[in-house]
Formats: C-alpha cells, sequence, structure tokens
C-alpha cells in the first residue's frame, strides 16, 4: 500500500510540474504581445505557421517561448519564437522569415526586457536604467539611440497579409551534402554547399566582423586550395583575426574587406581570384559550385559600420525565397538569412 501511495505522490508531483511548466509558457507567451499591431487571433495564426514552418523542415524542435520585437521606431513588427534548439523570427506583418535556425540559440536575452530587432545582426534590447541607451547583443556595448539610423527601418513598410493565403516555405533537407558537386536538389529547393566544413571563428570584439570574416574565408582556402596562404606563425583564431586588422579595420564597409584580402595576398604574393559585387544568387551559387565560402555583407542602421559574416551554403526554394547559409562571426553555425537583408558579397 505504501508503494502505491507513493507512486500516486511522484506521478502527482510530475503533474504538477508539467502544469506549471505549461502556464509559464503560456504567461511569458503573452507577455506584451497583444495590443492593436498584434490581436490574439493573429498572433494564434502566426503561431500556427511558426508550427507548420518546423513540421515542413522535418524539425522536432517545439515552441518553448515567444518574445514581441520591435524596430527601432518602437514598431511591433516580428515575434521570435523560441525553440528548445534553435529560433525563428516572422514579420508579424508581411509573414516573411527574416532568419531562423534549427541548431544555433538567438543572441537575444530570456529576461522580460524590450527587445529590438532591425534585421540582420541589428539585435538590441533595453536599457533598464537610461532609455535613451539601448544595449546592442554583437557589439557588447551600450548606444546611444541617437546614433541608430531610423531611416532605414526593418518592415515599416511590409503589408499585411493573411497566413491563409502564403504559402509556407517547403521542406529544407538537414542532412549532410554529400554530392561531390557541392549541389542538392529536391521538389522544393535547392541547396548550394561547400564541399567540407567551414571554420567557425567567435573572436570578434569591438565591431571587427569584417577581420573575423576573413580569416574564416582565408582558412577553408589555405584548408582545402593552396596551403601558402596562410603561414604556419598565424595558425590561431586570434592570432590571424589580429593579424587581419592590419588590412580590415574596425566597422569596415565593402571596399575595407575585399580590398583588405587583396592586399593581403599581394603582400604574401598569392594570386587569387576574388570579386565584390552586390548579394544576388548567381554569384553565390558560382562561388559555392567552385569550393569557395563567400562574405556577405548586411545593412546596418548604426554608425558601426556594416556587418559581416561568412557563408557556407544557400538554398534556393520554388517559393522564390532563397537564404544565406552562414557562420556569424558569434560562433554560431546554421544561421539562415534571407538573401533580402544582405547588400554585397565577396567570394
Amino acid at each position: 500500500m505504501k508503494g502505491i501511495k507513493k507512486l500516486f505522490c511522484i506521478i502527482l508531483c510530475f503533474s504538477l510540474f508539467y502544469m506549471n511548466a505549461n502556464i509559464a509558457l503560456a504567461a511569458s507567451s503573452s507577455r506584451e504581445i497583444f495590443s492593436d499591431d498584434l490581436s490574439e487571433s493573429r498572433y494564434n495564426s502566426l503561431k500556427e505557421y511558426a508550427e507548420e514552418f518546423i513540421t515542413a523542415n522535418n524539425c522536432k524542435q517545439k515552441i518553448v517561448d515567444v518574445y514581441p520585437l520591435y524596430n527601432l521606431n518602437d514598431e511591433l513588427i516580428a515575434v521570435l519564437f523560441k525553440l528548445d534548439i534553435g529560433y525563428i523570427i516572422i514579420n508579424i506583418r508581411d509573414l516573411s522569415i527574416p532568419e531562423f535556425s534549427f541548431i544555433s540559440e538567438s543572441i537575444y536575452s530570456s529576461d522580460d526586457v524590450k527587445k529590438y530587432y532591425n534585421g540582420a545582426f541589428e539585435y538590441f534590447e533595453e536599457n533598464g536604467t537610461d532609455k535613451n541607451y539601448v544595449y546592442d547583443l554583437f557589439g557588447e556595448k551600450e548606444v546611444d539611440r541617437k546614433n541608430l539610423n531610423t531611416s532605414n527601418l526593418y518592415g515599416s513598410d511590409s503589408s499585411v497579409l493573411d497566413p491563409q493565403t502564403v504559402p509556407n516555405i517547403l521542406q529544407i533537407s538537414t542532412s549532410p551534402n554529400t554530392q561531390t558537386d557541392s549541389a542538392r536538389a529536391s521538389a522544393s529547393s535547392q541547396t548550394y554547399s561547400l564541399r567540407y566544413s567551414l571554420p567557425n571563428y567567435s573572436y570578434n570584439p569591438n565591431g571587427i566582423c569584417g577581420a573575423n570574416a576573413a580569416a574564416m574565408y582565408l582558412r577553408y582556402l589555405d584548408l582545402h586550395r593552396d596551403s601558402n596562404i596562410i603561414p604556419s606563425n598565424l595558425s590561431s583564431e586570434v592570432t590571424l583575426i589580429k593579424y587581419l586588422e592590419n588590412y580590415i579595420p574596425a566597422s569596415s564597409d565593402a571596399g575595407d574587406v575585399y580590398f583588405g584580402i587583396m592586399n593581403y595576398y599581394n603582400d604574401r604574393d598569392i594570386i587569387q581570384d576574388i570579386y565584390l559585387s552586390t548579394t544576388n544568387s548567381a554569384d553565390i551559387v558560382r562561388c559555392l559550385s567552385s569550393d569557395t565560402p563567400y562574405i556577405a555583407g548586411f545593412i546596418a542602421s548604426s554608425s558601426l559600420g556594416a556587418h559581416w559574416a561568412t557563408g557556407y551554403s544557400f538554398i534556393e526554394y520554388s517559393t522564390g525565397s532563397a537564404y544565406l547559409i552562414i557562420n556569424n562571426g558569434h560562433g554560431n553555425s546554421g544561421i539562415y538569412m534571407n538573401i533580402t537583408q544582405s547588400d554585397m558579397i565577396i567570394g
């Protein structure tokens, strides 16, 4: 009899824990989300849309939390669905998905502070002590809001669409690409990838993402094309990135990164083809088809300069959407960035 009572108590405890966990999720899921900009019914449609997206990608992740995201004009513009592994950001107006990952977490904290999203790598959180400042999550510093360019607001001109009329992006295969031509096709998408793994670097302080991205790019070519590209005394991640700062300054623009790599090649008497262009599918595919990584530039809203990341794959859908698959320069890989968020590529 004692054994039965003990078993009953254990089952009751687990049931209460499960119920409390679900209550907590329900509470967090409604944290200041519902407003004139996002009704409860539209939020439910967005959540269903996200769940369909996860299922279509053959993923088993579950939504465990949700956060409202505002642009720099304090307009509620997107929701972040946190998964047990990964995340999805959905524009609440046109249901576009600017970025997602099923293997890396978002950079946002779990704190109940106001979160800002102004496109790729533009992640800010409210400073609880001074409303004139926000915390730049990638730059790891406080930024005066007056220094943020609000003329280029993410999603401010998005049309409001009905979730029932928007076709969800179809299946993404997340299995390793083993084909020697670095391309994998399905009925709904075409994926292009490097033949080998791209180095994943995380040393990225003080706006040196250009040097960080170039280091991953050059290391891959050194490992798989020409071992003379990087000398042995620059073999470590930090040493290489610090050295490349001599060629590519912090807060670099496209010219800084492109000519920095060119000058590095010239100083080492290395002959390698490299190009700079506005972001387009054809040049990205040409890069990956020749087993060359690409460096993608992303539009910046602040005075801190453009953002740079290194791509190792690319996917195009029959729906017309396309995503760069990148290492973000902070140690995270498997980040899918909508191609519309990138303005320049080097490869």
